[in-house]
């Protein structure tokens, strides 16, 4: 990606590799990242949910809505 530019993954979290996104926010290539997946979910990168501009739990399958659909 340019230098100076934002990343939003709200795809998959193995889309983006979690330790490259950090050294790459470390680094300030990217001028920040919005991330509502994440690689390992539910268990998330502690240490790059401190790097992202804005972090949100993608959780929606572990919601009552969502597991009353699933077995619906």
């Amino acid at each position: 990606m340019k230098q100076g530019a934002f990343l939003f993954n709200t795809s998959r979290g193995a889309v983006v590799e979690t330790e490259s996104l950090k050294r790459t926010l470390r680094e300030q290539h990217l001028a920040g990242a919005v991330i509502d997946v994440w690689e390992g979910e539910p268990n998330i990168c502690a240490s790059l949910l401190d790097l992202v501009t804005l972090g949100s739990p993608h959780i929606a399958g572990y919601s009552l809505d969502g597991r009353s659909m699933r077995s619906g």
